[in-house]
């Protein structure tokens, strides 16, 4: 079937703000477990590495809510939710379209008990980068980090924060454009060397579904829009349809052209472009600390951009927008 979008909400604020733009994943994966079912996804682990683990319970499934900005570990991902659908019970299984793509090659055939849900990616930090700035940011508060939030919406969702906490009570947070880490990763410097030449872009998807934020949401979506997370929702398969129609009474949804949408979201149609500084800023890191070596290659954006989109979040605030 030809690729239907929507703009999408979930009905209750406070499941979005726990989550990275709408709250639809949430509702697929509700589904899904409701059913006797298993989700797949990424959660961060005790040692804040970032993994795919299948989750069976309502209990678990906050762990797998939000973005994480670090290729995860795929394990033995695959093996298990063939396990899983060879037993007859539904699975959800969610990852960037690379990973959709791989487990779909793995599985070889096409289980009527499988919904695969990808996301727009924008490209997948190393492992190795993300350990060092935990590292930095360990040194830095004097004690283990006990957990990170990479989409924490406290100061919007628009101008999201990356926080993380420590055993010693310290808490970190900043605005992603002042982070270190999150400067790295949208200047695409971080990013593992085939997410420059990925071949898993475009509209249409191997996915069943596929999630990312509508940015432009007040433009394209304007009663959708209040500044606290708006999804951009693809379907792609007849079952991915039936799966958005089971949930579809607990969603705000409107018809949304794809194009316009990825018109704000290049992530969708294209690769990122490998920097020319990229493997200097790798090597780099390997004797210095991290910010220092952020700030020499993604430095701060002048005075003035800065001021702007701070007066931008406040001026939305103060409208209710």
């Amino acid at each position: 079937m030809e690729t239907i979008a929507y703009a999408a909400l979930h009905k209750e604020t406070e499941v979005r703000l726990k989550s990275s733009s709408g709250g639809v994943f949430t509702l697929l994966a509700e589904d899904v477990l409701s059913r006797g079912g298993v989700v797949f996804g990424a959660v961060v682990t005790e040692n804040l590495q970032i993994a795919h683990i299948p989750v069976e319970s309502m209990e678990e499934l906050h762990r797998l809510r939000g973005s994480k900005y670090v290729r995860s570990r795929l394990g033995d991902s695959y093996a298990r939710a063939e396990e899983y659908l060879r037993t007859g019970r539904a699975v959800l299984f969610t990852g960037t379209p690379c990973q959709i793509a791989g487990l779909k090659a793995y599985l070889k055939e096409d289980y009527v008990n499988l919904l695969c849900q990808d996301l727009v990616c924008h490209g997948a930090p190393e492992a190795s980068v993300w350990e060092k700035y935990v590292q930095y940011r360990e040194h830095l508060a004097g004690a283990k980090a006990r957990s990170v939030n990479f989409r924490d919406k406290s100061t919007g969702w628009e101008s999201y924060s990356l926080s993380m906490t420590f055993e010693n009570g310290t808490v970190y947070r900043s605005i992603y454009w002042d982070d270190p880490y999150m400067k790295a990763f949208v200047k695409d410097l971080s990013l593992g060397n085939s997410c420059y030449r990925c071949t898993f872009k475009g509209i249409a998807r191997q996915a069943d579904i596929t999630l990312a934020d509508l940015w432009g949401a007040r433009e394209m979506a304007p009663e959708l829009y209040d500044g606290k997370g708006t999804s951009a929702v693809l379907v792609h398969t007849e079952k991915g349809k039936e799966a958005l129609g089971r949930i579809e009474d607990r969603l705000r949804l409107q018809p949304l052209d794809a194009q316009k949408a990825a018109a704000h979201n290049p992530s969708m149609l294209r690769p990122a472009s490998k920097p020319e500084t990229r493997e200097a800023f790798w090597k780099a890191l390997e004797t210095e600390d991290f910010a220092t070596v952020a700030q020499r290659y993604c430095p701060r954006d002048p005075l003035g951009k800065r001021l702007f989109a701070k007066l931008k979040g406040i001026a939305k605030k103060i409208l209710g927008r």
